[in-house]
């Protein structure tokens, strides 16, 4: 979970400083790592996977989620090429918010 937690705060970081790809990597990062954490808890393992929609599924949580991480999930693979991310600047801080919300979520498993 510390890991989540200090992908947020460089995501958060790289927001502030113009960096969106970045941003939106980390941002991805978190809360896959996250939802990652919540599954070795409850599984003892966790998914070789990426995408965090199967996670949220697969770990029941919460609707309220679920639109930011559909569309974190192909922004993440979008900024690992040149001049594809999908999202502009004043959509990442949202879901990086709800990424927040998350982690404090599952802390509270």
């Amino acid at each position: 979970m510390k890991q989540a937690e200090r992908d947020l705060e460089t995501a958060y970081k790289n927001l502030g400083i113009g960096e969106r790809e970045a941003a939106i990597f980390f941002g991805h990062q978190a809360a896959e790592k996250g939802m990652k954490s919540l599954e070795i808890r409850r599984r003892g393992e966790y998914s070789f996977t990426h995408d965090l929609v199967r996670l949220y599924v697969e770990l029941e949580v919460p609707e309220r989620f679920m639109s930011a991480l559909e569309d974190l999930n192909p922004a993440y693979t979008a900024v690992r090429y040149p001049d594809t991310a999908d999202l502009g600047m004043d959509e990442v801080k949202p879901r990086l918010d709800a990424v927040e919300e998350l982690l404090r979520w599952i802390k509270r498993r």
